[in-house]
Protein backbone atom coordinates (compact mmCIF):
# COMPACT_ATOMS: atom_id res chain seq x y z
CA UNK A 1 0.00 0.00 0.00
CA UNK A 2 1.42 3.33 -1.08
CA UNK A 3 -0.88 6.29 0.06
CA UNK A 4 -0.66 9.47 -2.13
CA UNK A 5 -1.02 12.21 0.78
CA UNK A 6 -0.03 12.19 4.57
CA UNK A 7 -2.34 14.64 6.34
CA UNK A 8 -1.78 15.88 10.28
CA UNK A 9 -3.97 17.87 11.78
CA UNK A 10 -1.40 20.24 13.43
CA UNK A 11 2.59 20.85 12.13
CA UNK A 12 4.03 20.18 15.55
CA UNK A 13 4.36 16.84 16.72
CA UNK A 14 2.35 14.69 14.59
CA UNK A 15 3.23 17.00 11.97
CA UNK A 16 6.53 16.82 12.01
CA UNK A 17 6.73 12.46 11.88
CA UNK A 18 4.06 12.96 9.07
CA UNK A 19 6.66 15.16 6.99
CA UNK A 20 9.24 12.56 7.95
CA UNK A 21 7.34 10.11 6.81
CA UNK A 22 6.46 11.41 3.44
CA UNK A 23 9.95 12.17 2.66
CA UNK A 24 10.65 8.71 3.24
CA UNK A 25 7.86 6.67 1.53
CA UNK A 26 7.97 9.60 -1.14
CA UNK A 27 4.35 10.54 -0.58
CA UNK A 28 2.64 14.47 -0.74
CA UNK A 29 2.28 16.15 2.48
CA UNK A 30 -0.31 18.44 4.14
CA UNK A 31 -0.27 19.87 7.59
CA UNK A 32 -3.42 21.48 8.74
CA UNK A 33 -3.24 24.60 11.52
CA UNK A 34 -6.43 25.44 13.18
CA UNK A 35 -5.25 28.00 15.96
CA UNK A 36 -2.80 31.16 15.97
CA UNK A 37 0.79 30.26 16.18
CA UNK A 38 1.71 34.19 15.53
CA UNK A 39 -0.62 35.28 18.54
CA UNK A 40 1.61 36.32 21.77
CA UNK A 41 -1.02 34.92 24.18
CA UNK A 42 -0.88 31.48 22.72
CA UNK A 43 2.94 31.69 23.58
CA UNK A 44 2.84 33.26 26.94
CA UNK A 45 0.53 29.69 28.09
CA UNK A 46 2.86 27.31 28.22
CA UNK A 47 6.21 29.25 26.84
CA UNK A 48 8.46 26.43 26.67
CA UNK A 49 6.15 23.95 25.02
CA UNK A 50 4.73 26.43 22.95
CA UNK A 51 8.14 27.93 21.56
CA UNK A 52 9.07 24.20 21.27
CA UNK A 53 6.07 23.67 18.92
CA UNK A 54 5.92 27.18 17.46
CA UNK A 55 9.49 26.42 15.99
CA UNK A 56 8.92 23.01 14.40
CA UNK A 57 6.00 24.50 13.15
CA UNK A 58 7.85 26.92 11.08
CA UNK A 59 10.12 24.20 10.08
CA UNK A 60 7.26 21.97 9.00
CA UNK A 61 5.19 24.83 6.67
CA UNK A 62 8.11 25.83 5.41
CA UNK A 63 9.10 22.06 3.96
CA UNK A 64 5.10 21.91 2.92
CA UNK A 65 4.23 22.39 -0.34
CA UNK A 66 0.39 23.35 0.45
CA UNK A 67 -1.11 24.41 3.91
CA UNK A 68 -4.67 24.08 5.50
CA UNK A 69 -5.75 27.06 7.44
CA UNK A 70 -8.72 27.61 8.34
CA UNK A 71 -9.39 31.39 8.31
CA UNK A 72 -8.46 33.99 5.56
CA UNK A 73 -7.49 36.35 8.57
CA UNK A 74 -5.00 33.67 9.79
CA UNK A 75 -3.40 33.15 6.22
CA UNK A 76 -2.72 36.65 5.95
CA UNK A 77 -0.75 36.73 9.55
CA UNK A 78 0.82 33.11 8.44
CA UNK A 79 2.09 34.66 5.03
CA UNK A 80 3.14 38.05 6.83
CA UNK A 81 4.69 36.69 10.06
CA UNK A 82 6.39 33.47 8.87
CA UNK A 83 7.40 34.45 5.34
CA UNK A 84 4.95 31.85 3.79
CA UNK A 85 3.70 31.66 0.45
CA UNK A 86 0.44 33.10 0.05
CA UNK A 87 -0.10 30.05 -2.87
CA UNK A 88 0.48 27.10 -0.50
CA UNK A 89 -1.94 28.37 1.88
CA UNK A 90 -5.32 26.95 1.65
CA UNK A 91 -8.42 28.48 3.47
CA UNK A 92 -10.72 25.30 4.56
CA UNK A 93 -13.37 26.60 7.64
CA UNK A 94 -13.79 24.17 10.07
CA UNK A 95 -17.12 22.31 9.58
CA UNK A 96 -20.13 22.96 12.22
CA UNK A 97 -21.88 19.02 13.17
CA UNK A 98 -24.98 20.87 14.81
CA UNK A 99 -28.03 20.56 13.04
CA UNK A 100 -30.10 23.39 11.73
CA UNK A 101 -32.77 23.81 14.84
CA UNK A 102 -36.32 23.65 13.16
CA UNK A 103 -37.23 25.62 15.87
CA UNK A 104 -38.50 29.53 15.35
CA UNK A 105 -35.63 31.49 16.94
CA UNK A 106 -37.11 33.75 19.96
CA UNK A 107 -39.09 36.63 19.07
CA UNK A 108 -38.04 40.36 19.48
CA UNK A 109 -40.20 41.64 22.67
CA UNK A 110 -42.65 44.11 22.18
CA UNK A 111 -43.05 45.77 25.30
CA UNK A 112 -40.65 48.14 26.45
CA UNK A 113 -40.17 46.16 30.25
CA UNK A 114 -39.37 42.75 28.52
CA UNK A 115 -36.11 44.15 26.44
CA UNK A 116 -34.24 43.56 30.39
CA UNK A 117 -34.88 40.30 29.97
CA UNK A 118 -32.56 39.31 26.96
CA UNK A 119 -30.17 37.02 27.56
CA UNK A 120 -26.32 37.50 26.58
CA UNK A 121 -24.09 33.62 26.33
CA UNK A 122 -20.99 32.58 26.34
CA UNK A 123 -19.99 28.41 25.42
CA UNK A 124 -16.70 28.25 25.47
CA UNK A 125 -13.87 26.77 28.11
CA UNK A 126 -12.78 28.67 30.84
CA UNK A 127 -9.69 29.76 29.75
CA UNK A 128 -7.17 32.37 29.99
CA UNK A 129 -7.56 33.15 25.97
CA UNK A 130 -11.36 33.22 26.37
CA UNK A 131 -10.32 36.95 28.59
CA UNK A 132 -13.96 36.07 30.44
CA UNK A 133 -12.57 38.59 32.85
CA UNK A 134 -13.38 41.19 30.11
CA UNK A 135 -16.51 39.07 29.62
CA UNK A 136 -17.87 39.46 33.45
CA UNK A 137 -16.73 43.27 33.27
CA UNK A 138 -18.47 43.84 29.96
CA UNK A 139 -21.49 42.19 31.84
CA UNK A 140 -21.18 44.67 34.97
CA UNK A 141 -21.33 47.57 32.08
CA UNK A 142 -24.31 46.67 30.66
CA UNK A 143 -25.69 45.13 33.89
CA UNK A 144 -25.54 49.29 34.79
CA UNK A 145 -27.82 49.79 31.55
CA UNK A 146 -30.26 47.05 31.14
CA UNK A 147 -30.46 45.36 34.92
CA UNK A 148 -32.66 43.22 33.86
CA UNK A 149 -30.65 41.19 31.14
CA UNK A 150 -29.23 37.36 32.14
CA UNK A 151 -25.54 36.70 31.60
CA UNK A 152 -25.57 32.60 30.82
CA UNK A 153 -22.41 31.48 30.65
CA UNK A 154 -22.04 27.45 29.45
CA UNK A 155 -18.74 25.97 29.84
CA UNK A 156 -16.14 24.79 32.56
CA UNK A 157 -12.54 24.77 32.71
CA UNK A 158 -9.26 26.42 34.60
CA UNK A 159 -10.94 29.78 35.88
CA UNK A 160 -14.25 28.56 36.21
CA UNK A 161 -14.24 29.20 39.84
CA UNK A 162 -12.14 32.49 39.58
CA UNK A 163 -15.32 33.74 37.29
CA UNK A 164 -17.75 32.93 39.45
CA UNK A 165 -16.11 34.49 42.44
CA UNK A 166 -15.90 37.74 40.55
CA UNK A 167 -19.40 37.35 39.61
CA UNK A 168 -19.92 37.94 43.08
CA UNK A 169 -17.55 40.34 44.19
CA UNK A 170 -19.60 42.26 41.38
CA UNK A 171 -22.31 42.09 43.05
CA UNK A 172 -23.85 40.06 39.53
CA UNK A 173 -25.29 37.08 41.39
CA UNK A 174 -28.56 37.17 40.90
CA UNK A 175 -28.17 38.07 37.18
CA UNK A 176 -25.90 35.21 35.91
CA UNK A 177 -26.41 31.50 35.21
CA UNK A 178 -23.23 28.83 35.39
CA UNK A 179 -24.47 25.74 33.19
CA UNK A 180 -21.28 23.77 33.30
CA UNK A 181 -20.11 21.28 30.60
CA UNK A 182 -23.31 20.40 28.67
CA UNK A 183 -23.62 17.41 25.47
CA UNK A 184 -22.83 18.93 22.36
CA UNK A 185 -26.71 17.69 21.25
CA UNK A 186 -28.00 20.67 24.04
CA UNK A 187 -26.56 23.36 22.64
CA UNK A 188 -29.36 24.53 20.24
CA UNK A 189 -31.75 24.40 23.02
CA UNK A 190 -29.66 27.07 24.57
CA UNK A 191 -29.09 29.15 21.11
CA UNK A 192 -33.03 29.21 20.78
CA UNK A 193 -33.36 30.99 23.85
CA UNK A 194 -30.58 33.62 23.78
CA UNK A 195 -30.41 36.40 21.93
CA UNK A 196 -26.46 37.38 21.38
CA UNK A 197 -23.16 35.51 21.68
CA UNK A 198 -19.98 37.15 23.24
CA UNK A 199 -16.60 36.28 22.78
CA UNK A 200 -13.89 38.33 24.47
CA UNK A 201 -11.14 35.72 23.45
CA UNK A 202 -7.23 36.82 22.87
CA UNK A 203 -6.94 34.78 19.79
CA UNK A 204 -9.21 31.97 17.92
CA UNK A 205 -8.12 30.37 15.35
CA UNK A 206 -11.63 29.74 13.47
CA UNK A 207 -14.27 30.40 16.21
CA UNK A 208 -16.99 27.52 15.29
CA UNK A 209 -19.18 28.91 18.32
CA UNK A 210 -19.89 31.64 16.27
CA UNK A 211 -21.01 29.74 13.17
CA UNK A 212 -22.88 27.52 15.72
CA UNK A 213 -24.80 30.56 17.07
CA UNK A 214 -25.16 32.01 13.44
CA UNK A 215 -27.07 28.79 11.92
CA UNK A 216 -29.60 29.67 14.78
CA UNK A 217 -30.18 33.38 13.29
CA UNK A 218 -28.04 34.64 16.43
CA UNK A 219 -26.32 37.50 16.45
CA UNK A 220 -22.89 37.77 17.76
CA UNK A 221 -19.93 40.34 19.30
CA UNK A 222 -16.55 39.33 19.31
CA UNK A 223 -12.98 41.13 19.98
CA UNK A 224 -10.98 40.91 16.93
CA UNK A 225 -9.00 38.02 17.67
CA UNK A 226 -8.24 36.37 14.37
CA UNK A 227 -10.82 33.98 13.33
CA UNK A 228 -14.15 35.63 14.09
CA UNK A 229 -13.18 37.82 11.44
CA UNK A 230 -13.69 35.65 8.74
CA UNK A 231 -17.34 34.76 10.51
CA UNK A 232 -19.03 38.20 11.48
CA UNK A 233 -19.71 41.01 8.78
CA UNK A 234 -18.70 44.01 11.25
CA UNK A 235 -21.86 46.06 11.49
CA UNK A 236 -24.08 43.65 9.31
CA UNK A 237 -24.05 40.45 10.76
CA UNK A 238 -22.82 40.96 14.08
CA UNK A 239 -19.62 43.15 16.03
CA UNK A 240 -15.87 42.73 15.43
CA UNK A 241 -14.54 45.31 18.63
CA UNK A 242 -11.20 46.28 18.27
CA UNK A 243 -10.69 47.86 21.37
CA UNK A 244 -10.19 45.82 24.36
CA UNK A 245 -12.45 47.99 26.94
CA UNK A 246 -15.72 46.61 28.19
CA UNK A 247 -17.64 49.87 28.00
CA UNK A 248 -17.03 49.65 23.81
CA UNK A 249 -17.88 46.04 24.02
CA UNK A 250 -21.37 46.85 25.87
CA UNK A 251 -21.93 49.43 23.44
CA UNK A 252 -22.59 47.00 20.97
CA UNK A 253 -24.35 44.81 23.14
CA UNK A 254 -26.65 47.47 23.82
CA UNK A 255 -27.61 48.61 20.29
CA UNK A 256 -28.88 45.25 19.89
CA UNK A 257 -31.01 45.15 22.88
CA UNK A 258 -32.53 48.08 22.67
CA UNK A 259 -32.72 48.50 18.58
CA UNK A 260 -35.75 46.05 17.07
CA UNK A 261 -35.02 46.37 14.09
CA UNK A 262 -31.67 46.35 14.08
CA UNK A 263 -31.44 42.89 16.04
CA UNK A 264 -33.67 41.58 13.42
CA UNK A 265 -31.34 42.76 10.48
CA UNK A 266 -28.35 41.52 11.89
CA UNK A 267 -30.55 37.38 12.98
CA UNK A 268 -31.18 37.21 9.25
CA UNK A 269 -27.60 38.36 8.16
CA UNK A 270 -25.94 35.93 10.44
CA UNK A 271 -28.54 33.20 8.62
CA UNK A 272 -27.28 34.20 5.48
CA UNK A 273 -23.70 34.22 6.44
CA UNK A 274 -24.03 30.89 7.26
CA UNK A 275 -26.11 29.70 4.81
CA UNK A 276 -23.70 31.12 1.96
CA UNK A 277 -20.20 30.74 3.51
CA UNK A 278 -20.59 27.51 6.12
CA UNK A 279 -22.91 25.39 5.64
CA UNK A 280 -21.35 21.42 6.37
CA UNK A 281 -22.02 19.78 2.82
CA UNK A 282 -19.88 23.20 1.12
CA UNK A 283 -16.82 22.96 3.22
CA UNK A 284 -16.71 19.08 3.67
CA UNK A 285 -16.57 19.54 -0.40
CA UNK A 286 -14.46 21.92 -0.09
CA UNK A 287 -12.18 20.07 1.93
CA UNK A 288 -12.45 17.23 -0.03
CA UNK A 289 -11.15 18.91 -3.23
CA UNK A 290 -8.03 20.17 -0.92
CA UNK A 291 -7.33 16.47 -0.34
CA UNK A 292 -7.30 15.97 -3.75
CA UNK A 293 -5.13 18.57 -5.01
CA UNK A 294 -2.87 17.74 -1.82
CA UNK A 295 -2.57 13.84 -3.26
CA UNK A 296 -1.92 15.25 -6.79
CA UNK A 297 0.62 17.81 -6.29
CA UNK A 298 4.08 16.86 -8.45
Amino acid sequence: FQPNLITTQNPWGEGLIGLIISKIIKCNFLPQLHTDITSHYWLKRKPLLRAIRKTTSIFVLKKSKIIRLVSNSQKKKIAKYLLISKTKLKVVPVAITLKENNKKYINYPKNKEDLNRKTILFIGRFDEVKDLNLWVETAKQINSIFPKVVFKMIGNGPQFDEIKLKVDKLNLTESFTFTGAIPSIEINEHFTKNTILLLTSHYEGFGRVLVEAMSNKIPCISTECTGPNDIIVNKKSGYIIKERKPTIIANACCKLIKDKNLYEKMSKNSYLKFKNNFEFKKISDNYVQLLLEGANLN
